[in-house]
């Protein structure tokens, strides 16, 4: 029951933007995150020789969470093409 002076009922189509600007907002957040681990691989892959194993191990966590970036970005996207 409300009462006078609360807040009126937000409907759904109102909660259901405001959850997505909240979702678009994280992936925004999450594409940073992984961008600057992303570029941290990379710095770090250009000081080893072509035959140290860790330079496998780190490209192959550069291609995963490039991967990743893609599929947040379009998500991303999809999100913002909603809300706009």
């Amino acid at each position: 029951m409300s009462t006078p002076g609360d807040p009126a009922p937000k409907g759904n189509s109102e909660r259901d933007r405001d959850a997505k600007q909240q979702d678009l907002r994280a992936t925004e957040d999450s594409i940073q995150t992984d961008a600057s681990r992303l570029e941290q691989l990379e710095d770090s892959k250009t000081d080893l020789a072509t035959d140290d194993p860790t330079l496998h191990r780190l490209s192959t966590e550069a291609a995963e969470l490039g991967n990743d970036l893609a599929q947040k970005t379009r998500a991303e996207e999809e999100l913002a093409t909603d809300l706009g």
